[in-house]
């Protein structure tokens, strides 16, 4: 049984929920329009960019570029398309793009997380086996995408257990007393820096440019907009 998209319908339904706790009530029907506009795009861009990576695995019939339940998505591609449905939703709310990025931005935590632990069970994303099976008590078995299982060493939960620890200590963080865009700046920022940790120690094969590979860059440049985002905030009389 493929338990990916169950966690990720289940990441989806947790970052409502997060969203609608901090949502004003007077407005809260409207917030969560904007998360499922949000989710969409997430959703659209994560397949868009997957499609656009392994374009010469979709020869045949352009059909199948919509068949999403079969698998092939991008985290590159949904961050791409969820920072592009803030934006919608900061215009559709009238509110501007700063604040609006501090309340949906929560729906990335529960994603985050439950899509490292779908990489899991779906032999995705997987870290480097370890070749002396005596002494890796800490390696543990792991499927990879040819349907093999060897020990390797534990990136996906580990990695899950990680941003859980870092959006539960932003979590505990007092949002009212910041300023506009910076709980956005750090949840960005932060998750740019550990994704980019992750992903540079993953096994799984991936274009590499420059020596480096392409979702690692791709972190950088998320961590470019968090640092500008971040930077914005402290920008006098914003």
């Amino acid at each position: 049984m493929n338990y990916f998209p169950l966690l990720l319908a289940a990441g989806s339904i947790l970052g409502l929920a997060l969203v609608a706790r901090r949502a004003p009530r007077q407005t809260l029907s409207r917030w969560l329009w904007a998360c499922l506009l949000v989710l969409v795009l997430s959703l659209l861009g994560a397949r868009a960019g997957f499609i656009l990576t392994h374009a010469a695995a979709y020869t045949r019939p352009l059909l199948e570029i919509f068949m999403i339940w079969e698998g092939g998505l991008s985290w590159v591609g949904a961050m791409a398309g969820g920072l592009a449905g803030i934006g919608l939703a900061a215009l559709f709310l009238q509110m501007p793009l700063d604040m609006t990025a501090d309340l949906l931005l929560w729906l990335l935590p529960p994603l985050a997380i439950l899509t490292w632990l779908g990489c899991w069970f779906s032999g995705c994303a997987y870290g480097m086996a370890v070749l002396d099976d005596t002494e890796a008590w800490w390696g543990i078995n792991t499927l990879d995408e040819t349907g093999q299982t060897l020990l390797r060493a534990p990136l996906q939960p580990l990695a899950a257990l990680i941003l859980l620890a870092f959006f539960f200590r932003m979590e505990l963080e007092d949002a009212s007393r910041l300023p506009p865009g910076r709980m956005a700046g750090i949840l960005l920022s932060g998750f740019a820096v550990l994704q980019f940790l992750f992903t540079v120690v993953r096994e799984d094969p991936v274009q590499i440019l420059y020596g480096l590979r392409v979702d690692a860059w791709a972190c950088l440049a998320l961590l470019g907009v968090g640092l500008m985002v971040l930077g914005w905030s402290f920008r006098p009389n914003r």
